[in-house]
């Protein structure tokens, strides 16, 4: 095995030094091809080159004996060379799609670079025996050979690798000396993996079992084909299975019969995943009405995923961070400390997902109008509500010709009301003006009833009252004293008091006498007589005052008096 490497890295420099040529004239050597190309030369038997064209002047030039590229060159034709010569790849490349042909015997050197391409049996051919040495190339050849050389030829081999193509076509073996020894089997050089650049690439956590990805330099090795491996961690304990994050060492050992031989154990690192949304699992808060209480969600590390830190979740409302307590549209969003296979988030940045989002609402409640007539509800900028069974926190305006002034919800909204108001063209006697707080209760009734609104007092009548649809109740009115009137004595307007705030023509008292019983006046009351004291009063609801508008109503307020002798 070991004659075998060493043929193996010989071969392999002489095909690097055969990719150098990439682009040949058809007619080699005719003086025609020479006159637009420019050799630069530091003496007189070296050429440095930088193209095909610059290459295949070089090669017919016979005072040159050395070739130094300047830059990589590609060529389409086949290269011909048929003298003695040099070439220097000095680090760059060949790159070929046909070949190179030594047209007659020769000695001809390749050495520093790489040789890529070939077509047919292989990369070199010859027509008569040649003497070729390669030395410090790698090569890589489309073709099942690297030469394919005639009997007689010798081949020299120095620091050559191939991509495990074989260094001499298998009908080309005999009669050919490579390295000082002639060979009777096709040669395939292999290199010792632990003389090599070899790496594991690195991994990222999946949650899943990860595989090693083994390169030689920028080759990828294929497992069990080219190697097979073992696992240890960071305290070399066996490992047959790599799935957390963390540094492994990896041995890994040539295939027999592959282009490798030896083992060698390199560092492999499966670095930590970042967190994403699609691993965390979002749940709205319930109850989302406002309640002064904050409304918090959860964000769950799905089952199955491990080794992820503490996630913190933040609220966002118009773009800031707040506690979810107020009315709105929250983003949620999270942020994720480091775990043992999960990296932290970023500073100033969040996971989040367009589906992590809430919003808490006003309660509605339902409002009932009840006994009010024709009504109209709005909002303060005039939109009509036509049904008020889920009014949110707001102001509402309430059109109506009917007083609110006795509901279960007149101490829990805030309310207030201006009197003769117009709302698309009708007129109203209220507007009245609602408030439905933040927190309302689950209903409220507005209504209308019969509410006294006013009372009347005589010196001997207890009570007149007033209702504001102008109806009146005496049925409370009692005596003063006795209920007894004295010989002489007359009752007088004057003696009745209106009560503070009906003034200005709203109520007003006038004739105060006895009557009988079918009603009629007594001018002339008899004593020992038993008669009725009436009281005449006045009602005029449309005067301007705090009650709708009707016409003057009259009451007459009747008590029985009797009417003695002094």
């Amino acid at each position: 095995m070991a004659k075998r490497n060493y043929f193996k890295r010989v071969l392999a420099g002489t095909l690097a030094v055969l990719t150098v040529a990439v682009y040949l004239p058809a007619n080699v050597g005719t003086g025609g091809l020479f006159g637009q190309t420019a050799i630069i030369a530091s003496a007189a038997d070296t050429a440095y080159v930088s193209t095909a064209d610059e290459l295949t002047a070089a090669l017919s030039n016979s005072e040159v004996s050395k070739i130094v590229f300047k830059n990589s060159i590609t060529y389409s034709v086949i290269l011909s060379i048929g003298r003695n010569v040099e070439i220097d790849l000095n680090g760059k490349t060949l790159e070929s799609s046909r070949y190179v042909e030594f047209s007659s015997s020769c000695t001809v050197s390749f050495q520093n670079g790489n040789i890529t391409g070939g077509m047919g049996a292989g990369f070199f051919y010859t027509s008569s025996s040649v003497t070729l040495t390669l030395t410090n190339l790698n090569i890589v050849v489309n073709s099942y050979a690297v030469s394919n050389l005639k009997s007689g030829s010798i081949l020299n081999l120095n620091n050559v690798y191939t991509n495990g193509k074989s260094i001499l076509h298998p009908y080309a073996v005999n009669g050919v000396t490579v390295n000082g020894s002639t060979v009777d089997s096709p040669i395939q050089f292999t290199k010792n993996i632990s003389e090599e650049n070899v790496t594991a690439t690195a991994s990222t956590y999946t949650s899943s079992a990860l595989t090693p990805e083994i390169k030689v330099d920028d080759t990828t090795l294929t497992e069990n084909t080219d190697y097979t491996y073992t696992v240890t961690d960071s305290k070399n304990n066996p490992v047959d299975s790599v799935v957390n994050a963390g540094t492994y060492h990896v041995t890994v050992t040539a295939v027999e019969n592959s282009d490798y031989t030896g083992s060698k154990t390199v560092d492999w690192t499966v670095n930590k995943a970042d967190p994403t949304a699609s691993l965390f699992t979002f749940t709205a808060p319930e109850n989302l009405y406002y309640d002064s209480n904050a409304k918090t969600a959860t964000i769950t590390v799905n089952d199955g995923v491990e080794g992820m830190g503490n996630v913190t979740v933040h609220y966002l409302l118009d773009g800031h961070d707040e506690e979810p307590k107020e009315a709105g549209t929250y983003t949620v969003v999270a942020t994720v400390a480091e775990g043992t296979n999960y990296n932290a988030t970023a500073v100033g940045n969040y996971l989040s997902d367009e589906n992590w989002n809430f919003t808490i609402n006003y309660k509605p409640t339902n409002l009932t109008l009840s006994n009010l007539g024709d009504t109209v509800v709005t909002t303060t900028d005039g939109t009509e509500i036509t049904n008020t069974s889920a009014l949110i926190q707001g102001t509402y305006y309430i059109y109506t010709n009917k007083s609110i002034a006795d509901s279960d919800a007149t101490d829990a909204l805030s309310m207030g009301y201006k009197k003769n108001q117009t709302y698309n063209g009708t007129k109203y006697q209220y507007r009245y003006e609602i408030e439905v707080p933040e927190i309302p209760a689950d209903g409220y009734v507005l209504s209308h009833t019969n509410n006294w609104v006013g009372k009347v007092e005589t010196t001997d009548i207890s009570a007149l009252l007033i209702g504001e649809d102008g109806v009146f109740d005496n049925t409370g009115a009692v005596l003063k004293g006795e209920g007894t009137y004295y010989y002489g004595d007359q009752p007088t307007a004057e003696s009745v008091q209106i009560t503070e705030g009906f003034e200005n023509g709203i109520v007003s008292v006038g004739e105060v006498y006895f009557a009988q019983a079918n009603g009629a006046k007594v001018d002339a009351p008899e004593i020992g007589k038993t008669y009725y004291l009436t009281a005449e009063v006045f009602v005029d609801k449309s005067a301007e005052a705090e009650e709708p508008n009707n016409d003057v109503s009259v009451f007459y307020l009747k008590q029985t008096v009797n009417y003695e002798k002094r």
